[in-house]
């Protein structure tokens, strides 16, 4: 495994081993970012990284196609948003779920239907 940005020897050097498969998923962003998907299957696995991993894909490609080496800060903020519009969507879907379900049951019971 050949790390070949700072922001994923930035990611390797907090991440606990147990959580190594992200490391991984870098490094395969790393080797993705600057080549086109030559199969079906390639490019089912870059769109996959690119949804699972936006945040990095992006920092990735950044550094790797301009140079940019972006601030810890900066990395951090960006992580730290997306982790939290994630949290959202969850509870907002979980709670669209629930009051879905309240209502199915509501309308079961109002048809007759046992509780």
């Amino acid at each position: 495994m050949k790390v070949k940005t700072q922001f994923v020897m930035d990611r390797f050097a907090e991440t606990p081993y147990e959580q190594r498969s992200y490391i991984f998923a870098l490094v395969t962003i790393e080797e993705w970012v600057t080549r086109k998907a030559n199969s079906y299957a390639s490019a089912m696995l870059i769109t996959s990284l690119r949804t699972r991993h936006p945040v990095e894909w992006e920092f990735i490609s950044r550094e790797l196609n301009e140079g940019y080496i972006a601030p810890a800060d900066e990395v951090r903020q960006a992580l730290d948003g997306h982790k939290a519009q994630i949290r959202t969507a969850e509870l907002e879907k979980a709670k669209a779920e629930a009051e879905h379900a309240i209502s199915e049951w509501k309308a079961w019971r109002k048809a007759g239907g046992r509780a």
